[in-house]
């Protein structure tokens, strides 16, 4: 290949400046040569017509004086100046009568003209016949701009008192101008020399100025910009300067600067993509592989030969229809990412899961050229997931299977207790001697605390089940706490304590609570404020407070009671733990109520703390958001042991706390003419409800399961139906809807009351029954008050004597 011909700018400016030199000399010699020529002819015509004029007077003066002498004296004076080459005086018949040649006087000056070319002879005779015709004197060049020719008309002889015209004569002067032009275009020859001098050391100076300053650098950069453009972003021009070059030196260390930095991201870049730990691949509008990292080819085992060009499709296992990837070319031509699971194979045919995630690749106007897809295998991690998923549901089916259990273990000891318990308050009704009732106590109290035990346990399983949910309702406080003083009179009676409920500056008569959640956690508080309290007296407030700038309600319950070391208030709160050992012996209880508490209290979305001192007392608290309701006014209800009766009128007192007395049994009603049919398959349970009922006067009628009770219904119509739920033939659930789609129907008149009596005592399982068709709910063991109150709700009559 033929290389190209350097003309490095060192050399090419000077010679291009000395190009420039010769051209302007040679157009300057024209150019000033023409200007000399046209100023030598203009100065030397003025100069011309001023001698003519002068020697045109000097001549007719002597003429007039007739002073012959002086005219030949004046004209052969002019014989020094060699530029005139003649100068003739002649008269109207061309005789030469003075010349500053005198060899030329008395000739005739046509003779003398002969030498004269014929052109420049002619062109003087026209001239001269326009002198004589005008009378006029003329100045003109010759043709060939060589000499200057004057011609001017004298008058030679003048007589006043003569007729004729005067005599007249005509001086002709011939100035040659080549010796004057001559001269003047040596004078531009050497002003020409001087600037071409001039211009050559300029020349050689501007070759050694481009040398030093501008072919040098320039060479400098250029070596530099190879450099760079072989990879080597650390060299530098080393230049500086505020010229032309000297930027363009600085901008070129800029770009190797930024260069380096881009090619340092750019390799941190494939680093980043060539170590990844996910595959990555790049592929065209038409989805061929252009690009494929090593985790990719580690993953699906080919080589990357075996990739490049080929089609995605490669890797489909034929698990995904073609919907699937319908989709994926959808929002991908829309410009849109994608993401999805993916279950491919590699190249022994083994599938594997990854998790793709493909990205449109956009120009600068938005156009897609290709695709990016990063894959990461996810195999092992949908192994884990199926293991984690199957570990679940065996935790489920174990969680399942623990509910069930206690579930059955409830309702198994359930069973037997609403006989113990049925009968013992039976008794209780109807003994007389203190010794037995006594025993009857004891039996009842035990059986009372192992009922307890049970709904702990079955609380805390729903609790980890997250079968408890809030229902916020309207809920009058004042109510509440006065059912709690009633529930928990007796039990602070029993060991002497005050105990007192009261409600603090309340401004709404009904607040936005979970009344159910509220009596709990507050039940659990004060049953275990009374049990760990020996004396004293055990207060619960309620009170309002501002939280979070919004209207809240503060629980506080405070006892005067033993008291909780600070090293064990961190444990009170997990299931199945107390303070120590000693407390369960001395005190009773599996250590369930203070989890129960806390784990209620903060599905209401609030928190329960705690202030105690061992030795001092305790005081529990937790605070929730409420919605206000109307105005009301703040009461207190006192509760103190010297009382010997149980609370009845609880109507609340503004003026001041009141001391309630216990309520005495009232006189109403009893069930006389009223009929029940008892559905229960188990004789006990049967024959203790059948008891109660005969000893308030219901006339009762029995059923051992569903089948038999539709029978009965069928032909008797009965007030109530107390319905136990698990039965054989037909159990309580199906027979509640039989009866109610019966109803519908018009083949049982009315709507019967139906209250399940069951040993299930789950929250779903009262849903269950209510779900059914059933009114009502009650939960084995059966408390006496508890059904006749029930009874005579639904019966729409007052509550009759309870028989306690």
């Amino acid at each position: 290949m033929n290389q190209p011909i350097l003309f490095p700018l060192r050399l090419t400016i000077p010679l291009i400046l000395l190009l420039f030199t010769a051209t302007l000399s040679l157009w300057s010699i024209k150019y000033n040569g023409s200007l000399s020529n046209d100023k030598v002819e203009a100065q030397a015509s003025a100069a011309l017509i001023r001698l003519m004029t002068r020697l045109q007077i000097t001549i007719e003066h002597a003429y007039a004086k007739d002073d012959k002498t002086a005219v030949s004296r004046e004209i052969s004076g002019l014989a020094s100046d060699l530029d005139y080459s003649y100068i003739l005086l002649f008269d109207e018949r061309g005789k030469i009568l003075a010349s500053n040649r005198s060899a030329f006087v008395g000739q005739g000056f046509i003779e003398k003209l002969e030498s004269i070319p014929e052109g420049e002879r002619q062109q003087i005779f026209t001239h001269l016949s326009e002198v004589r015709r005008n009378l006029s004197g003329q100045v003109y060049l010759t043709e060939d701009r060589g000499r200057l020719v004057g011609i001017y008309p004298l008058i030679l002889s003048q007589n006043s008192k003569a007729i004729r015209d005067p005599s007249r004569g005509y001086l002709m002067v011939f100035e040659d101008l080549l010796g004057q032009k001559r001269e003047a275009l040596e004078s531009v020859y050497r002003q020409l020399i001087q600037f071409c001098l001039i211009l050559g050391i300029l020349t050689v100076g501007l070759g050694v100025f481009f040398d030093q300053i501008v072919s040098r650098r320039i060479n400098r950069i250029v070596g530099v910009t190879r450099r760079v453009g072989r990879g080597d972003y650390s060299v530098r021009t080393g230049l500086t300067g505020l010229d032309e070059i000297g930027r363009l030196a600085s901008a070129i260390d800029e770009m190797a600067r930024a260069r380096a930095a881009a090619e340092g991201m750019l390799l941190k870049l494939n680093r980043a993509v060539e170590q990844s730990p996910v595959s990555v691949v790049i592929t065209d509008l038409a989805g061929q592989i252009e690009y494929a990292n090593p985790k990719l080819l580690e993953v699906t085992g080919y080589e990357l030969e075996e990739v490049i060009g080929q089609n995605p499709r490669l890797f489909k296992s034929g698990y995904h229809d073609s919907l699937f990837y319908q989709k994926l070319w959808t929002e991908l031509t829309a410009g849109r990412q994608w993401k999805a699971e993916m279950r491919n194979k590699k190249k022994n045919g083994e599938p594997f899961w990854e998790w793709v995630t493909i990205t449109p690749i956009l120009d600068d106007s938005g156009r897609i050229i290709n695709y990016l897809g990063v894959k990461e295998d996810i195999t092992l991690k949908k192994q884990r997931d199926e293991e984690l998923l199957k570990a679940r549901r065996d935790a489920e089916a174990a969680n399942q299977a623990k509910t069930n259990f206690l579930a059955t273990m409830s309702h198994e000891l359930r069973t037997p207790m609403n006989g113990i318990m049925g009968m013992s308050q039976i008794l209780l009704a109807e003994e007389e001697s203190p010794d037995k009732r006594s025993m009857l106590d004891v039996v009842m109290n035990s059986s009372i605390a192992l009922v307890g035990v049970l709904d702990e346990i079955l609380d805390i399983t729903k609790i980890e089940a997250s079968q408890f949910q809030a229902h916020l309702e309207p809920t009058d406080l004042n109510q509440l706490l006065k059912d709690l003083g009633e529930m928990f009179w007796a039990a602070a009676k029993s060991k002497s304590l005050d105990l007192t409920c009261s409600a603090q500056g309340l401004t709404q008569s009904l607040y936005q609570v979970d009344p159910n959640m509220v009596t709990k956690v507050l039940s659990n508080l004060l049953a275990n404020a009374i049990k760990f309290t020996a004396k004293g007296a055990v207060r619960l407030r309620v009170k309002e407070i501002e939280l979070q700038g919004a209207l809240a309600l503060r629980f506080e319950v405070e006892d005067t009671g033993v008291g909780i070391p600070a090293s064990k208030i961190d444990q009170i709160f997990l299931s199945f733990t107390q303070v120590d050992s000693s407390s369960t012996r001395r005190y009773g209880g599996v250590g369930l109520g203070l989890a129960i508490a806390l784990n209620l209290v903060r599905l209401m979305g609030g928190e329960l703390g705690v202030q105690s001192r061992e030795g001092e007392g305790s005081l529990f608290w937790f605070e929730l958001q409420a919605q206000p309701g109307i105005s009301t006014r703040e009461a207190e209800l006192v509760f103190a042991p010297q009382n010997s009766k149980e609370p009845e009128n609880l109507d609340l007192i503004e003026t001041s706390p009141r001391v309630l007395s216990r309520r005495t049994q009232t006189q109403g009603e009893n069930g006389k003419g009223k009929k029940i049919l008892v559905v229960e398959d188990d004789s006990i349970n049967a024959s203790v409800i059948h008891r109660i009922l005969t000893l308030n006067d219901f006339t009762v009628i029995e059923a051992e399961n569903g089948k038999k009770a539709l029978e009965i219904l069928s032909t008797q119509r009965v007030d109530l139906v107390l319905m136990d739920c698990l039965m054989p033939v037909l159990d309580g659930y199906r027979t509640s809807k039989m009866i109610r789609d019966k109803e519908a129907k018009g083949e049982l008149k009315g709507h019967v009351p139906i209250v399940a009596v069951t040993a299930k005592a789950m929250e779903e399982d009262r849903a269950k029954c209510l779900e059914s068709g059933m009114d009502d709910y009650l939960s084995k063991p059966v408390e006496m008050k508890h059904l006749l109150e029930i009874i005579a709700d639904l019966l729409g009559r007052d509550k009759g004597r309870v028989l306690l």
